[in-house]
């Protein structure tokens, strides 16, 4: 559900701070991300600076509505 507003606008980039492991669950889901510059310590927690493109964001969203239930899948396409 997050990723669809930035998928409402073609051309939309994300731009995040993210805790190391969260980015590596984002790869293995399928949601491509760069990272930015070097990683900071935040609190014990290795954080990155991320982005990603609106094609990538795209392409994940492209194949995760089937799997999304129904009601999910209607408001994602809506907004999409």
């Amino acid at each position: 559900m997050a990723i669809s507003t930035i998928c409402s606008e073609t051309n939309s980039l994300m731009v995040a701070e993210c805790d190391k492991k969260f980015v590596k669950v984002l790869n293995l889901i399928g949601i491509k991300t760069e990272i930015l510059a070097p990683s900071v310590f935040y609190l014990g927690s290795e954080t990155l600076p991320i982005f990603s493109t609106y094609e990538w964001l795209y392409s994940f969203l492209c194949q995760a509505i089937p799997t999304l239930p129904l009601a999910d899948t209607i408001s994602l396409l809506q907004a999409v």
